[in-house]
This record gives C-alpha cells, structure tokens and sequence, in this order.
C-alpha cells in the first residue's frame, strides 16, 4: 500500500473516531486549536498538513475517547 492511500486511510479514521465521539468538525477543531479547514485535510488525507495539526487533533480525540469510556465504567475522569 503506498503512502498517498495510508494518509487518506489514517484521514478515514480520524473522522470516523468524531462521527463515533458525536462531535462536530467545530467542535474538534476549536478543541485542537486548529481551522475547520484544516481539520477537512487531515480528514480527506492531504498529506500537506503539518504534523502538529495531526497531533493536536489525536490528543483532543483521544481525551474525548478516555472521558466516555470513565463515563461508562462510572468513573469520573479523574479516579
């Protein structure tokens, strides 16, 4: 597989994780510090974008991903 189709594969999942999350284009990038249409690139897979932008996307995802699975055991995100 070449490295054009793992960064529009990698873009695929990073919106499939908002759309799970129930979160926004918005929402997502006023958290990551980042444009929508930024946040559109890295989810359509431009491979232009820098990889801070990257980044301060998954760390926002990821905290998203911790907070509901806390919310789920019964915990809160600090226990």
């Amino acid at each position: 597989m070449g490295i054009d189709r793992q960064v529009t594969e990698f873009g695929e999942h990073v919106r499939g994780w908002r759309m799970v999350l129930g979160l926004t284009a918005q929402q997502v990038s006023e958290r990551a510090g980042i444009t929508r249409d930024t946040l559109r690139k890295i989810e359509s897979g431009n491979p232009n974008v820098s990889f801070n932008s990257v980044t301060q996307v998954l760390e926002q995802q990821r905290a998203r991903i911790v907070a509901q699975l806390c919310e789920q055991r019964g915990h809160g995100a600090l226990d």
